[in-house]
């Protein structure tokens, strides 16, 4: 990646930059956070102590020499956020400011501490200057990277930002910080943008009901395509209803999902839930180099990557956090990204789901086994 500076403009963004692989997107988060002069704030889902842990904590380290303000939110399941981390002590002395997100309650079981344990923080947002916002799919997982011992080259997607949502990003960062000391307390929506805002969150019910039923209102809406990327796709009952729907109108439906999975049932629950899908003839692929981590979606020209997954996890308990590209350099870019992501992958079709997970023929009805597709 070549490009460093931002150039200011007057639109919505001044700046929009893709990252298609752990390496570039890491590398330029780390010259940033070296570069910082004023303030760094992370919100992690997951934060590992491995090599690329250790590469973000030693720039966080020499920052906070500069002193630079150093803001850190960790998800309780984040291994930075337990208390017998080395890392976690380290940066403790050297003044950073760290909050946990619903800590897990290993020691002090509660009906409350219950309740909270299914609510995680699944944003992965960096902030740099209040200037500079980094988002996506990107966890602080050496198993994203091509390399070292624990690198696993899972695919993913991020994007650097600057303008007016970053101003934004900025007070979700204060809301969800401050709701780590107060999780019990009914949280309040941020004021947000106009509808058509580039910055997508669901912290409050409201929200979550706003975006999705803006999603399939897209759907329903949609003329040429809906190409989506997601590795937990568990579409609701209405999602389904609108991608077949699209896929009866002459839309390009196209589903790719991972055929290696970091959770190891999930492929079996895929298919539980994209059969229908595929019987009545919608495109799902399985990508095959590695696991697909990626959460994208392409409807005709509105595009959107982030942390959200569809699945009801992400619309029920999780905080994610998501943008829509408004760059048609970007939206061309991504459009690119998911052909490329097609060649790497291989189309399902239904008789070797079959005999992948060991549903015994016979099972299936006549139709269902004389289907075109398979």
């Amino acid at each position: 990646m070549s490009m460093r500076k931002c150039t200011r403009s007057n639109s919505e963004w001044s700046d929009e930059l893709l990252f298609h692989t752990g390496e570039d997107f890491y590398n330029d988060v780390i010259t940033s956070i070296l570069e910082a002069h004023k303030s760094i704030y992370i919100e992690a889902h997951y934060f590992d102590e491995k090599y690329l842990g250790r590469k973000i904590v030693k720039a966080l380290l020499s920052a906070l020499e500069r002193n630079i303000d150093v803001y850190l939110i960790l998800d309780g399941v984040s291994p930075l956020s337990k208390k017998n981390s080395l890392l976690k002590k380290l940066l403790d002395i050297k003044g950073a400011h760290i909050r946990v997100f619903n800590p897990l309650p290993w020691r002090s079981l509660s009906l409350k501490n219950i309740v909270k344990l299914n609510q995680r923080t699944h944003k992965k947002l960096i902030l740099v200057d209040k200037a500079t916002a980094y988002v996506g799919s990107y966890n602080i997982d050496s198993r994203q990277l091509n390399f070292g011992k624990d690198a696993e080259n899972w695919a993913d997607c991020g994007v650097r930002v600057q303008g007016a949502p970053v101003k934004y990003m900025l007070k979700v960062f204060w809301d969800t910080w401050n709701f780590c000391n107060h999780p019990y307390r009914k949280l309040k929506p941020i004021e947000s943008g106009p509808s058509n805002y580039p910055v997508r969150l669901n912290h409050h019910q409201s929200w979550r009901k706003f975006f999705l039923d803006d999603i399939i209102f897209k759907i329903n809406q949609a003329k040429g395509k809906v190409w989506i990327t997601n590795p937990y796709f568990v579409p609701d009952q209405r999602m389904k209803e609108a991608l077949l729907n699209a896929h009866k109108r002459g839309v390009n439906v196209v589903i790719l999902i991972p055929q290696k999975s970091d959770l190891k049932l999930f492929p079996l629950i895929n298919f539980l839930f994209f059969k229908s899908l595929v019987t009545n003839g919608v495109k799902v692929f399985e990508y095959l180099p590695s696991i697909l981590h990626t959460k994208n979606i392409i409807i005709d020209k509105w595009v959107m990557i982030g942390s959200s997954n569809l699945n009801s996890r992400s619309q029920k308990h999780d905080w994610e956090l998501d943008i829509v590209l408004t760059k048609k350099e970007s939206i061309h870019e991504l459009e690119a990204r998911f052909h490329n992501d097609l060649k790497k992958s291989k189309q399902v079709r239904l008789i070797r789901i079959f005999k992948k997970f060991g549903i015994i023929k016979t099972l299936a009805s006549p139709l269902l086994l004389s289907s075109k597709y398979f």
